[in-house]
């Protein structure tokens, strides 16, 4: 995943080999841990509220690339449209992002909670000052099991950054489990700037992962757009284009049109699924066109779809014994 998102920032990569590149051991680890899943839904069913929702469940891994991914576009957009807060944004800002990120669920890991449980930690309640040199151990290892004893060296290493990794994994949920007492933590290093600019980069990437289940949801969050507005200083929001009903190629080709008739340098698509796009926009970006607007620019790209194809395979309308055969796309 580090070499991927590495990637990701060279225009020279294509997606397809962006998503070639490896993401062992992160993916060798938690590929198949539930990210909400597994004990916990097993648990919630035997107390009598058991939710559907947790069978379907993504992989821990999945729940962390969907919510990095996105994220890391949104960071790299908004420092280039000039937001206050990501002049704090460099290399070692994005790494300690990363990585503080990945280990946000650490009590999803597997063997932590019960190493946890076992000195007295609830989380339920903040960390205390017996509790964290059991915490900086378990970081510590699973840095080096996750990889990112390696990923960090450029930054200067786990150990330098150590107590700005346990502050950030800590603090990206709002619900239990912060860690707001900074006396636990006398090795911050990161700029205060940086610190919080990390944090808010994980919460916004944790709920793009959970919430975010369609476009229009997307963008509709509350708490979603409330992050986006923190970091951008006002300047950005999330919108969508979405489609009712899919009708398979035929939608490809609507959404290729709506691409197209939304291009904007303040309109970055970032999040992309079956029924439509979600995109990241400046607050000064032009208005979207109209329904009409992106309608005929469909009827021009499945025109061209079809020319193109027809050309490939240049045979019309023939009949024989059993009715009459065309060309693929000639319906459109």
């Amino acid at each position: 995943f580090f070499q991927a998102e590495d990637g990701i920032r060279d225009g020279t990569v294509t997606g397809v080999q962006t998503c070639a590149l490896p993401i062992s051991p992160l993916s060798d680890t938690l590929g198949h841990v539930a990210a909400k899943g597994g004990a916990f839904a097993r648990e919630r069913e035997a107390q009598g509220s058991g939710d559907e929702r947790y069978s379907r469940d993504q992989s821990q891994r999945a729940h962390l690339i969907n919510g990095l991914l996105p994220t890391l576009h949104v960071a790299r957009a908004l420092q280039q449209w000039g937001a206050p807060q990501l002049r704090a944004y460099d290399d070692t800002a994005r790494r300690l992002f990363i990585a503080g990120h990945i280990l946000h669920d650490y009590l999803k890991l597997p063997g932590v909670e019960q190493q946890l449980e076992t000195a007295g930690f609830d989380y339920q309640r903040a960390v205390g000052p017996a509790q964290m040199p059991l915490l900086e151990e378990i970081l510590r290892n699973w840095c080096r099991e996750l990889g990112l004893d390696r990923f960090l060296e450029p930054a200067g290493g786990v150990e330098a950054y150590l107590h700005d990794l346990i502050y950030i994994a800590c603090n990206t949920q709002t619900r239990w489990g912060t860690l707001r007492n900074l006396s636990l933590l006398p090795r911050l290093r990161l700029l205060p700037a940086q610190r919080a600019l990390a944090e808010q980069l994980s919460r916004l990437a944790d709920l793009v992962a959970y919430v975010a289940r369609t476009p229009v949801a997307a963008g509709a969050h509350p708490g979603i757009q409330r992050e986006l507005a923190t970091l951008s200083n006002g300047m950005a929001r999330l919108t969508c284009h979405h489609v009712s009903e899919i009708r398979g190629v035929l939608t490809n080709l609507i959404h290729n049109a709506a691409l197209k008739a939304l291009a904007s340098p303040q309109r970055v698509p970032l999040l992309f699924a079956p029924s439509g796009v979600v995109y990241l926009e400046h607050k000064q970006a032009p208005a979207p066109p109209s329904v009409q607007v992106v309608a005929q620019e469909t009827v021009q790209v499945v025109r061209e779809t079809a020319r193109r194809a027809l050309q490939l395979t240049p045979r019309g309308m023939q009949r024989d014994g059993k009715g009459i055969k065309y060309a693929a796309y000639y319906p459109l």
